[in-house]
């Protein structure tokens, strides 16, 4: 998925920075952005997360916006189906009860 930066106080439509294949993008939708506050004197920033599963950094840069793999998330194996309470861990021969 594709990041953009509108400055909506201009009321233009079009994006002020886009991510591209040439600036790095997500491979699936974007779930979350949350701004990074830093000094006014340096680039801005933002992180962005997505079920792909990694959380990027974008720095905006006065034309280009760059984006840094910040964090790659993976999903931890479950053994709980949804909505069961119950282990379905599959039991190995050597484990049943005879």
């Amino acid at each position: 998925g594709s990041v953009m930066v509108f400055d909506i106080a201009s009321g233009k439509k079009t994006p002020v920075y886009s991510s591209s294949v040439r600036t790095g993008e997500h491979a699936d939708p974007v779930w979350q952005v949350q701004w990074q506050c830093e000094d006014y004197g340096k680039e801005r920033t933002f992180y962005s997360v997505s079920s792909d599963g990694r959380v990027a950094k974008w720095h905006m840069s006065k034309d280009e916006l760059k984006m840094e793999l910040a964090m790659l998330l993976k999903q931890a194996a479950s053994s709980l189906t949804a909505g069961s309470d119950k282990d379905t861990t599959p039991v190995s021969a050597s484990n049943e009860a005879n």
